[in-house]
């Protein structure tokens, strides 16, 4: 965390890949906390971009870790995968999964962190489920955010519900596999701007929909507005870099 900053860029980053380069890894991870909340802005990203690309100067494989928000925006920006536990640890932040593991103070074991989420693709990232349940029980939301890969969840929604692991790795895979299919990074990272805008409409949206249905629950666009802004220069920076 202390890193993150590019200041202290020669002191942390790059001076852990100097170490790093003397064992001849197979792979360096990436693991800049805390990133990943709904709430990241354009700078945070940025620099989230910046340091990776840093590390991937190296010609060291590179992954980000616990990065299922930016994951495939990272891998069309030129990494070479990522890591999100079964599909769901999406957010990077030591800090919480510490405390969330750490003694109570009265000593006794804590269970761990929250509940794993329902990840819906057309929103980039998961959400609760009681808020997966109210979107896709909607028949409205349920044609835009609901997994329509037959072989994934061929029950439609309650196939996701139930099986809400299963469908977040092969959710996860497909996304990936149609980047690695296109031959130009700029393609692959105007896509990536075109789903984050995509999905920050839906966003809005859903909001809608939940304060309909009186949920006190409102899901933040920030990052996936932010996420679209740096795709955007990332994938214009590669068209002249290509001409």
């Amino acid at each position: 965390q202390g890193f993150g900053a590019e200041k202290t860029w020669p002191a942390g980053i790059d001076r852990f890949a100097e170490v790093a380069l003397e064992v001849d890894p197979a792979a360096i991870a990436v693991c800049l906390s805390p990133a990943g909340s709904a709430l990241d802005g354009y700078h945070k990203l940025v620099r989230l971009f910046s340091a990776t690309d840093r590390l991937a100067r190296t010609g060291v494989p590179i992954l980000a870790w616990r990065q299922g928000i930016y994951g495939p925006a990272l891998v069309a920006a030129g990494i070479q995968g990522y890591e999100t536990g079964i599909g769901t640890r999406e957010q990077c932040n030591m800090e919480r999964a510490t405390a969330s593991r750490g003694p109570r103070r009265d000593g006794t074991k804590r269970t761990g962190g929250a509940a794993p989420g329902v990840f819906l693709e057309p929103l980039g990232r998961s959400v609760p489920m009681p808020v997966a349940q109210a979107l896709l029980g909607d028949l409205r939301m349920r044609a835009k955010v609901m997994c329509d890969d037959e072989q994934c969840c061929p029950r439609g929604p309650t196939s996701t519900l139930e099986q809400h692991r299963e469908h977040a790795v092969r959710s996860r895979a497909r996304v990936l596999a149609a980047l690695d299919s296109m031959p130009q990074r700029a393609w692959k990272l105007h896509r990536v701007a075109r789903d984050a805008r995509g999905a920050a409409s839906l966003l809005g949206q859903a909001n809608k929909t939940l304060a309909e249905l009186g949920m006190r629950v409102k899901l933040s666009d920030t990052s996936a507005t932010s996420l679209a802004r740096v795709a955007d220069h990332l994938s214009n920076t590669a068209a002249s870099d290509a001409l």
